[in-house]
């Protein structure tokens, strides 16, 4: 902005000079330095007429402001090329990452022969003997899609609209959320819906949904995890995470809201201690009942699996009270199956799959799992600033 401000100077200065430079008595006006002419015009362009407030100013001959426009012409079709061009497709990234990444079989790190992947490309033994199932071994539990267009015979782009998707992490559940973007942006907010909302290794049983709409607004993720004398042969801890928005606030000194500061910051992580932590570590019973919350204008959308209604109730009355929102028992939305011991059992019975047993992912596993730490996200920070942990840390930065 300071580079167009000195230009605007200097536009008008020679424009105040005009009527002293065309009365010059050289035969040869041609000798005059270019920038000392009186030709220069000043426009004010508006590049995008739903933005009103958007405007450049733009300066110089009949052909300098040709040139300029036809630059802009090309400059916004090469971003708009860089953004949305890439050589891997949504569609084709997408049928890959819900299969596994089956190609990619190589997951060891050499210097770190010890270290074993949670996400095994093939059937694998542990250290007992059990035989674990690759990752997405099971196609009825991958994630799906269902891509939303204005009709068969066009696409949004062809009005103006980003790719619009519904997806599903699970395709055996009725949960879903929408997105919108580019290719680039949609894979993003897939793989962040995994990372921060719950994704997991095991047939997405410690799913929680974090479907709210509040983007850029700061996000508070609870994560829970099984304790390990707990885990039962042959499977993984058991895990979950709950994700909520700090709505009406924001880091950036120039953004719309509250500005968040460090004694907010504070403030959150002693109440997340006083009711995740104290007087003791807050445990959650995982099962086969899906308990929702939805109250997405105060950034409260999400569910859990439980083994029931009221534990789930819990649950959220807790995260109501972090928040400091008022409970509202009709924003709780409970579903079972009709028989949930045959959709889930709690040890599915082994498979022999060419000669070989194999123990498959469980679906909604039965267990409990203890709050473990809490994270505060923020869209301008590049790492999450950890709140509290069970091992005693909490958040004290001081103003």
């Amino acid at each position: 902005m300071a580079d167009v401000g000195r230009l605007t100077q200097q536009t008008y200065i020679m424009m105040a000079r005009q009527r002293r430079i065309t009365k010059l008595s050289d035969k040869r006006p041609e000798r005059v330095r270019i920038e000392l002419q009186p030709n220069w015009n000043v426009y004010q362009l508006q590049p995008d007429r739903k933005n009103p407030d958007y405007k450049l100013l733009m300066a110089g001959s009949e052909s300098a402001l040709a040139l300029q426009l036809s630059q802009l012409g090309w400059m916004e079709k090469m971003i708009d090329h860089l953004l949305n061009a890439s050589d891997l497709k949504f569609e084709d990234w997408f049928d890959v990452w819900a299969a596994g990444y089956p190609e990619l079989r190589y997951r060891v790190n050499p210097k770190l022969p010890n270290l074993r992947t949670n996400y095994p490309s093939s059937n694998v033994k542990d250290s007992n003997g059990e035989t674990i199932s690759r990752w997405r071994n099971e196609v009825g539990s991958r994630p799906a899609y269902i891509e939303w267009k204005p009709s068969a015979r066009k696409t949004a782009k062809d009005l103006g609209l980003h790719r619009t998707i519904e997806y599903f992490p699970d395709r055996s559940q009725n949960k879903s959320v929408v997105l919108t973007g580019n290719d680039k942006e949609l894979i993003r907010q897939i793989l962040q819906i995994h990372y921060e909302g719950g994704g997991s290794s095991e047939g997405m049983d410690s799913t929680v949904s974090t479907g709210i709409s509040y983007r850029g607004a700061p996000k508070v993720v609870l994560y829970f995890l099984e304790r390990i004398e707990d885990v039962e042969k042959g499977y993984r801890q058991l895990e979950a995470r709950v994700g909520f928005r700090l709505v009406g606030k924001t880091e950036n000194p120039n953004g719309t809201g509250d500005l968040l500061t460090k004694a907010n910051i504070r403030n959150l992580a002693q109440r997340i201690v006083q009711n995740f932590l104290q007087p003791e570590q807050f445990r959650l019973h995982k099962g086969r009942e899906s308990v929702s919350y939805r109250d997405k204008r105060q950034g409260l959308e999400s569910f859990v699996f439980a083994t029931s209604a009221s534990e789930g109730i819990n649950l959220y009355q807790r995260i109501c009270r972090v928040m400091e929102i008022e409970f509202d028992n009709s924003k709780v939305f409970t579903s079972s199956n009709q028989n949930p011991t045959q959709a889930f059992p709690i040890t599915p019975p082994e498979v022999t799959i060419l000669g070989n047993k194999i123990k498959p992912p469980r679906r909604r596993p039965v267990g409990h799992v203890y709050f473990r730490e809490a994270k505060l996200f923020l869209e301008m920070l590049n790492e999450p600033i950890l709140l509290c942990d069970y091992n005693g840390h909490i958040y004290r930065n001081p103003d």
